[in-house]
């Protein structure tokens, strides 16, 4: 697994070098509140959570969704397309301590994502 920091892209880029957005388990990442949150396409969101538990986050707190019928602007990563609907998966790991968030799009036209079982 490759990730590339805040600080190491800002290093880059005063260098003059690409900056690759940084990623974890195949899906470009963003930090709110100090908690690393995961943005994978509908398409491979199973698979990325495959990916998570293979890495020890064993648990998952919270599921939910977010209509932004009325409210449609709102913080994603280049690249990532805002869509009306969002689920929000919120997962643990235990050893080593941590928390990981999962927002995938989901468009108003086809209202559905993949189903994770364990």
């Amino acid at each position: 697994m490759t990730v590339v920091t805040e600080t190491a892209a800002a290093g880059e880029a005063a260098q003059g070098g690409p900056v690759e957005p940084e990623r974890h388990a195949g899906a470009p990442v963003t930090w709110s509140r100090g908690q690393e949150v995961l943005h994978p396409p509908r398409e491979t969101y199973v698979e990325t959570v495959r990916l998570l538990k293979d890495e020890g986050f064993e648990l998952c707190v919270d599921v939910t969704a977010v209509d932004y019928l009325e409210n449609p602007p709102r913080d994603l990563p280049q690249g990532v397309r805002p869509e009306r609907f969002e689920v929000v998966v919120n997962l643990v790991g235990f050893d080593p301590p941590r928390r990981v968030r999962i927002r995938v799009q989901v468009p108003e036209t086809r209202p559905t994502s993949g189903r994770c079982t364990t």
